[in-house]
């Protein structure tokens, strides 16, 4: 498959791999933001718990981008650890968007 990518759309796979996390990033920022600004015309706290889903989401994406690609600071299990407990707190947060009462 890899040589499939290079050869004929002339992308390595690191370059595809870094081009949608970056998207990634971008887009759980965008939904943060449309989120937040929900929030705050209509004071729901179902939106609430899914903007700061979606805001751990964005910040949990963007510091793995920099710990892989730019500085390596941190060893590996820490930050898998770290994203795990991350997409964690994630997960009850949608939980609770999804049956919480306005």
């Amino acid at each position: 498959m890899m040589e499939f990518v290079e050869l004929f759309l002339g992308f390595k796979t690191t370059q595809i791999h870094l081009v949608v996390k970056i998207g990634v990033i971008a887009f759980s920022a965008l939904l943060f933001a449309l989120t937040l600004t929900a929030y705050m015309n209509t004071r729901s706290k179902k939106i609430a718990f899914a903007s700061a889903a979606f805001g751990v989401f964005a910040i949990q994406q963007f510091l793995t981008y920099v710990d892989e690609y730019l500085v390596n600071i941190v060893r590996d299990d820490i930050r898998y650890a770290f994203s795990s407990a991350l997409l964690l707190l994630i997960l009850i947060l949608f939980f609770v968007a999804i049956i919480k009462k306005n």
